[in-house]
């Protein structure tokens, strides 16, 4: 049977293509119509994390569109309320970038139980996906259901949107419940946020050994993302237990020290270095580490020398607390009315987060009326963004009337655009100045041209959208459109601005970075008589043509009057002859006397 279906499914998808049918076929080789179709379906378009999937799957880059499109589209007629062909026809309009399509159709198979198209829908909302507006309120309605609720993807969602408080109140112990059951389904993206989330003590009791553990694991199931965080988890895991380590031994020569001297006070000192040492050699082989042993050991020879060696050690110590318990910063904040906890401050210090930045961010913003809560400024900053600029951005957007959440800042900023200068640009707009446009009017007169853009950015679409060429390639069309379509060059001479209102009707902007304001014409020359032109060379060739015409009759006029000569020729040279044969068939006579 499976030999037949190749060429049962070929002939479907052409005869759906051509608009014709194709059950007869089908019926011939003992298979009904529908049945191809499902087939068709399944081999065209098929998601490969469907449970049920009949095949290996098809990727959606993979997806041949048309031919999805049609054979999905035949198994929906033939069975209407299969849920699985809606969701696979919604995935064959995804390939073909018919977004409404896809949506439209992915609502019908959630209409008619498809978990599988429930959790894609609830994902593309969650995410913005496919050009599609993120909408967390409808994500998470799409995930209340009994069945999607035990799909792994479905599971991390609804953990992030509790860790974030998107489109739900926040609430980290519901976070970490629902990424502990899809890290049990093997998801590595829940293993990742699982072990942050255990590190840092959020819904539960913070323990470092634990999270580095999903961390790692996370790693070992081919998260690429997860790596860096693992290495850098190790090495202030392994920093704070060489820590403890030389802090005990520190602890012990400084009693003996104060109850003993001479020989017995240089004797424990030797002990205490090596068990220093010890510990300095059995942690990873981290720069930071190495340092901070080698320290150690200093600070234990300098508790040998009794009272002097106690008051150097005093005063590394009150440095290194210093270091990592900035005061001054946690005084700024209070003073400024953005408190942060001095406990918190520490933790970004071993979390490597510089907490001047992070702090001076939630000043600006505080001082100017926004609530931005300090995790997203620590995650931004892990992410690899400009946490001042973002803020500073947000700032001055709020004060010129601009709508622009952090989420949308911070997600211009990692798509490596200056944030602060797009938000800058919708206040001042840009003017762009276009090369020197030729173009021709119906009269055949050349005219050349200069426009000036004056643009300002469009927040929403600064993400994706395009750039600045885009808008001179699109204003230089418009002008070549625009001169082209004048009936007398003298028109656009006499108003240019006829031609900035055509540009401008085309609505140039569409799919840009920026929103087009205005276009002038700068400046606009005439060029050369390009129709006078044209007509000179169209008349070149048009007497070419009839010269080579008048020659051609002149031959075939010659060649006629030589035929002729020839045939006048051949006729006087038959005259003797039939002289002669009427002389003797006697029907010549002699003249009479």
């Amino acid at each position: 049977m499976n030999l037949l279906r190749w060429p049962l499914l070929a002939t479907l998808i052409m005869a759906g293509s051509l608009g014709l049918q194709a059950p007869a076929f089908a019926q011939s080789s003992g298979l009904t119509h529908g049945e191809v179709a499902l087939d068709a379906c399944n081999q065209l378009a098929e998601f490969p994390n469907d449970p049920d999937k009949q095949t290996d799957g098809v990727l959606l880059t993979d997806i041949k569109a048309q031919a999805a499109i049609t054979a999905c589209r035949s198994a929906v007629q033939a069975h209407p309320n299969d849920s699985k062909m809606l969701f696979q026809l919604g995935r064959a309009y995804l390939a073909a970038k018919d977004q409404t399509k896809a949506l439209s159709t992915f609502d019908q198979a959630v209409d008619k139980g498809s978990v599988t198209a429930r959790v894609v829908l609830a994902r593309i909302y969650y995410f913005g996906l496919y050009d599609v507006a993120a909408n967390y309120d409808k994500s998470f309605q799409l995930l209340q259901n009994a069945q999607a609720e035990t799909d792994a993807d479905a599971q991390y969602m609804l953990g992030r949107m509790y860790l974030l408080g998107r489109g739900v109140p926040k609430d980290e112990k519901t976070a970490l419940n629902w990424f502990k059951k899809s890290a049990e389904q093997g998801d590595r993206r829940s293993y990742l946020n699982l072990g942050i989330m255990v590190w840092n003590g959020e819904g539960i009791a913070a323990n470092r050994e634990q999270g580095l553990a999903y961390v790692q694991k996370a790693v070992d199931l081919g998260s690429k993302s997860a790596i860096d965080i693992a290495k850098r988890m190790s090495a202030q895991l392994a920093q704070s237990n060489n820590a403890a380590s030389t802090s005990t031994a520190t602890n012990t020569t400084t009693n003996t020290v104060t109850t003993t001297a001479g020989a017995t006070a240089a004797s424990t000192s030797s002990n205490a270095t090596a068990q220093a040492s010890s510990a300095a050699t059995s942690a990873p082989a981290d720069p930071t580490t190495e340092f901070s042993g080698a320290s150690m050991d200093v600070l234990n020879t300098i508790a040998g020398s009794g009272f002097l060696g106690m008051i150097i050690i005093l005063l590394v110590l009150i440095a290194l607390i210093g270091y990592f318990v900035p005061f001054r910063l946690w005084i700024t904040a209070w003073a400024s009315g953005a408190y942060v906890g001095l406990l918190t401050l520490v933790a970004m210090r071993l979390r490597r987060v510089p907490p001047h930045s992070i702090v001076k961010a939630r000043i600006s913003a505080v001082k100017a009326g926004l609530s931005i809560p300090l995790d997203e400024l620590e995650s931004h900053f892990l992410a690899g963004g400009n946490v001042v600029d973002v803020v500073n951005a947000i700032i001055s957007a709020d004060k010129a009337n601009i709508e622009l959440t952090f989420n949308r800042a911070a997600a211009i900023d990692l798509a490596g655009r200056n944030v602060l200068d797009a938000v800058q640009m919708s206040v001042l707009p840009k003017v762009i100045q276009t090369p020197r446009n030729a173009a021709v009017a119906q009269d055949g007169i050349q005219l050349i041209g200069v426009a000036r853009v004056t643009v300002r950015t469009n927040l929403d679409r600064l993400v994706g959208g395009a750039g600045e060429e885009t808008i001179i390639a699109r204003v230089g069309e418009g002008m070549v459109s625009a001169i082209g379509s004048a009936a007398n060059h003298k028109d656009v001479l006499e108003r240019p601005d006829s031609i900035s209102k055509k540009i401008l009707a085309n609505g140039l902007d569409s799919g840009s970075a920026y929103e087009i304001l205005s276009i002038d014409i700068a400046d606009i020359d005439v060029g050369r008589n390009i129709g006078a032109a044209l007509q000179i060379e169209q008349a070149n060739a048009d007497k070419q043509i009839a010269q080579a015409k008048a020659e051609e009759r002149r031959a075939m006029a010659v060649a006629l009057e030589q035929e002729m000569r020839a045939k006048v020729v051949e006729s006087e040279a038959q005259v003797p002859q039939a002289m002669a044969d009427a002389f003797r068939a006697g029907r010549i006579y002699g003249t009479p006397a």
